[in-house]
């Protein structure tokens, strides 16, 4: 029986063999043949995959955004927002074996779009879904009120991602590097820098008045069934009372006649 194969697993396997690569010898050492060795493979059986090693070279390029987004959609989020954002933001920085590596080969490939119109086009399109994702952030933190009334929201969403990318450049390149600590303190620091105190009491006060307004509704809910059942029990005795208050007086009627 023939072997199935993963076509796009085996993709992926080749490409995460190039981030290797690089990771060892830099982006000059990519070679078709470099790779196949690194994945175990043969130069055909490589090319099997991918035609060109300009093709492999774009497939590993953006699997750095693909696995990036994956990380981010597979959060499991709560219910604190600020907090919740600094972590959506921690997946593109260095902080990890994982994201060091993705954010090592960015950096090799950023001096090859200066000369590849291919690669370069693929940069710019993975820079502009980081600067979407920014604006994202900054834009919910404005429809949440957290964010200074006289913020600009595109200003200030251009202005933490340069901060990130910034942190990432330094955490690889400086000496000595922050560590994963420094880097989320310089990001919380940022927010809390860019949310308005005042709005943020005023969003808790809010959050609170809503939570005791539900708390008082469910409570009048409540009386309401309580008196709903009560009702039936009260319509049931009515009868009852009102059949003994006519025998009372229909005897009173023939008391009266007997004494006449």
């Amino acid at each position: 029986m023939p072997k199935i194969v993963d076509h796009e697993s085996r993709r992926r396997q080749l490409a995460e063999a190039t981030w290797r690569v690089i990771q060892r010898d830099g982006l000059e050492g990519v070679s078709v043949r470099n790779v196949a060795r690194e994945a175990g493979m043969s130069v055909g059986a490589l090319r099997h995959y991918f035609a060109s090693q300009s093709e492999l070279l774009s497939f590993a390029l953006n699997l750095v955004g693909e696995r990036i987004k994956t990380r981010i959609a597979q959060m499991p989020l709560g219910q604190d927002l600020r907090g919740d954002i600094e972590s959506v933001v921690e997946q593109v920085l260095p902080l990890d074996e994982e994201r060091t590596l993705e954010t090592m080969v960015w950096l090799a490939f950023l001096g090859r779009t200066l000369v590849d119109e291919n690669l370069a086009k693929l940069a710019a399109s993975t820079h502009g879904e980081l600067a979407a994702l920014f604006r994202q952030v900054v834009e919910i933190l404005a429809g949440h009120g957290l964010l200074s009334p006289d913020a600009d929201v595109e200003i200030e969403a251009r202005r933490f991602h340069a901060l990130v990318d910034g942190l990432a450049l330094h955490a690889m390149t400086s000496e000595p590097r922050p560590s994963a600590d420094e880097v989320r303190r310089i990001i919380h620091y940022h927010l809390e820098r860019i949310t308005d105190r005042q709005c943020s009491s005023a969003l808790v006060s809010r959050l609170v008045s809503e939570e005791v307004e539900s708390e008082n509704q469910k409570e009048q809910k409540a009386q309401r069934r309580e008196r709903q059942e009560e009702q039936p029990t009260l319509r049931r005795a009515q009868p009852q009372e009102q059949r003994g208050k006519r025998r009372e007086e229909r005897y009173e009627r023939r008391t009266k006649k007997r004494e006449e």
